[in-house]
């Protein structure tokens, strides 16, 4: 069964199938187009108004049957991205399957669509890319985002925190309330601390990315020496959400 493969194990297979689809699709340079990999597997994709959800994978009959994504309009072009990346994975999920030995039928659906979703996050933001930006660029969202267009910025932090071997707490507020707060470590991540907060109302108020360093509040919760906090402001006209990083020192970080 898929839930007795260790995690490692299971990461790895999903980094190698991702990275198998962009080469077969013949993108070697981000961004991903989501679009241009599906043409390249022989996937259509359609726009379908009346569909029920977001995307859907289809065999269509005909005179020659044809293997279709069929996407909801979407206004946002990373969620279109996202949903065509989802079907890849879900018609490609057999590959993870086969991998590691596991008959797909007696996997849960609930863990075929795990599988899609995860491989979606692979296409969009390959963990050798992420590792070499966030070493290149600082680590900072913005820029990185810039890089790889295609993919949101919480799914970009969200990789980042899967792909970075150094310290790391990721925050996404929504609104002010924290909604998804996670670590790089086993077990819960700790309390925010007053420097988190303060960065995150900043960034909050004035719309501006903020910063602040371990000698404003040198340890963490959990008594890790801080590095630094930084927030960034991801406002629309309707939605104010911030992501926050929280690094920790570590004198022995790696990249993988």
């Amino acid at each position: 069964m898929l839930t007795e493969i260790p995690t490692e194990e299971l990461h790895a297979t999903l980094d190698r199938c991702a990275l198998d689809l962009l080469w077969e699709a013949s993108v070697d340079r981000p961004p991903v187009d989501a679009f241009v990999i599906a043409e390249n597997l022989g996937l259509v994709v359609a726009q379908d108004q009346g569909l029920v959800g977001r995307g859907r994978f289809a065999r269509l009959a005909g005179g020659r049957p044809l293997e279709a994504i069929l996407i909801a309009g979407e206004d946002r072009s990373e969620r279109r991205h996202f949903v065509v990346a989802h079907e890849i994975g879900e018609s490609q999920a057999h590959r993870v399957f086969e991998a590691l030995g596991v008959d797909p039928r007696e996997a849960a659906p609930s863990m075929r669509e795990s599988i899609a979703n995860t491989l979606a996050g692979r296409l969009l933001a390959p963990r050798r890319w992420l590792v070499n930006l966030w070493r290149d660029l600082d680590g900072d969202l913005l820029e990185i985002k810039h890089v790889l267009a295609t993919a949101s910025h919480e799914l970009i932090a969200r990789r980042l925190l899967e792909c970075v071997r150094a310290p790391l707490v990721v925050t996404v507020t929504d609104h002010g309330r924290v909604t998804w707060r996670r670590w790089n470590f086993s077990g819960s991540p700790p309390p925010r601390l007053r420097l988190e907060v303060d960065c995150q109302q900043y960034a909050h108020e004035t719309g501006q990315p903020a910063w602040g360093d371990g000698s404003d509040e040198p340890h963490s919760a959990g008594g890790a020496p801080i590095e630094r906090v930084r927030c960034w402001p991801i406002h629309e006209s309707d939605w104010r959400r911030e992501i926050t990083f929280t690094e920790l020192v570590d004198a022995d970080a790696e990249w993988v």
